[in-house]
């Protein structure tokens, strides 16, 4: 399930980039101060059979760029956030948490892409439900309560 999930925000991260593949060109010509794009992500336990996979990725945003693409495989969350907010990579497709967390150790990141409402609204917003019959009624009385969380997917 995990493996699926990880295929899935990969895919996801993909195709992001495959939209703003065009808008790209259109930047000022940031390429002049960097050398080469550092692309991170999160691996698999075989990190070879991810590069291997992502190659057509590679290849493909190397020649819309028009810079060397590198992929940096992050054996964890945390490594893959660690390589952001230190400039290690200047791509990296994260987790709305991860994205905080890197804003808040540099505030060096922008995204490509946010979730968005029907009405054009952006963010992410969640709710927290708790039985009528039960004793926590406001968010005070949620305090120091266990919250459990559904799968990811």
């Amino acid at each position: 399930m995990r493996q699926r999930a990880r295929s899935a925000a990969i895919a996801a991260g993909i195709a992001i980039f495959f939209l703003v593949g065009a808008a790209v060109g259109a930047l000022a010509d940031w390429r002049d101060d960097m050398k080469v794009l550092r692309v991170g992500f999160l691996a698999s336990p075989s990190p070879a059979a991810d590069l291997a996979r992502l190659e057509p990725f590679r290849a493909y945003l190397e020649a819309k760029v028009s810079l060397p693409v590198e992929l940096v495989p992050a054996t964890t969350t945390a490594i893959l956030i660690d390589a952001a907010a230190s400039g290690r990579v200047q791509y990296a497709i994260l987790s709305a948490a991860g994205y905080a967390t890197v804003a808040a150790l540099c505030q060096c990141v922008e995204p490509l892409a946010l979730p968005a409402a029907f009405d054009g609204s952006r963010g992410f917003y969640a709710i927290h439900l708790a039985r009528a019959d039960g004793a926590i009624h406001t968010l005070a009385d949620a305090a120091g309560a266990r919250l459990a969380l559904g799968a990811g997917d």
